[in-house]
């Protein structure tokens, strides 16, 4: 015949003492852990964000040669090389916007014919 209670054990004092140190010692170090990640976290989106502050000031720049130079407020002379180079890619990347936006207009206004033919 099998016994089934339920034995009572008490905890002495080692036991309670080693579950206390594990409690202290393990949730600093988690406490530690998620800092640190915290941290890092942190200046890895402060990097970024800086590095979108240097690009956005920079074009900032270029478009603002741009207008001095579309309004013959300065001369290409007065342009650097490395300037005139951004503001050739400006150019190119201005360009290729209005080719796509003129494109969709276009296809825009197609549909609006053969739309307006098939109504009549």
């Amino acid at each position: 015949m099998e016994n089934k209670e339920i034995i009572e054990v008490k905890q002495g004092i080692f036991q309670k003492l080693k579950q206390l140190i594990k409690k202290l010692f393990f949730k600093k170090e988690n406490k530690i852990k998620v800092n640190v990640s915290v941290e890092k976290e942190d200046k890895k989106k402060n990097f970024i964000e800086n590095i979108k502050n240097e690009e956005t000031e920079e074009r900032q720049r270029i478009i603002a040669l741009k207008y001095q130079y579309d309004n013959e407020i300065i001369d290409e002379e007065d342009i650097s090389n490395e300037d005139i180079d951004k503001l050739i890619e400006l150019y190119k990347e201005e360009t290729k916007l209005l080719n796509e936006d003129s494109e969709m207009r276009r296809k825009n206004i197609m549909e609006m014919i053969k739309h307006s033919k098939n109504n009549n």
